[in-house]
């Protein structure tokens, strides 16, 4: 007996397995090409789906936006100060609040600020100067601390008879 003779008796008493292959073969390819016979996207990451409840990402405009943008890659944390440029003395707004960098424009950057302070920030007008902080250090910002005690309730559970 040749091989293409035992190839063929094979195939006749495995046909169903064979049938199956081809058939899970076919399927896979189906489900990952689309319409097009393109793979599909992947879903990208937007940073509106990674806002915290109760918080939200204001953009702001930075006087020191081309030192900002040397020394932040993705995101940092940073004090917040009215402008030189302002009609009032330089005044600080907001003590370590987190900074993030916009990934389709490497010059424009949002705060990330509780819902009642992102308000606060719209009563000045801009640019803002930025001053860089330790990341690792916790706030001071009181603001910051009653919205993270707000948002941890705790929960107290009472069994009856025993």
């Amino acid at each position: 007996m040749d091989i293409k003779s035992r190839l063929k008796i094979s195939l006749q008493q495995h046909k169903y397995f064979v049938f199956m292959f081809v058939f899970f073969v076919f399927v896979y390819i189906y489900t990952t090409l689309d319409e097009r016979g393109e793979k599909p996207r992947e879903k990208l990451l937007t940073v509106d789906t990674l806002i915290p409840n109760g918080y939200a990402l204001v953009p702001i405009e930075l006087e020191n936006i081309t030192a900002i943008a040397s020394l932040i890659e993705g995101y940092g944390v940073v004090d917040i100060y009215l402008g030189k440029n302002s009609s009032r003395n330089s005044k600080k707004l907001f003590q370590k609040v987190k900074i993030l960098r916009a990934p389709n424009n490497p010059n424009a950057y949002s705060l990330l600020l509780p819902d009642h302070l992102s308000s606060e920030l719209l009563k000045y007008d801009g640019p803002f100067f930025a001053v860089i902080q330790n990341k690792n250090e916790a706030s001071d910002n009181p603001a910051v601390h009653e919205q993270a005690a707000a948002s941890k309730k705790s929960v107290k559970i009472e069994y009856n008879g025993g």
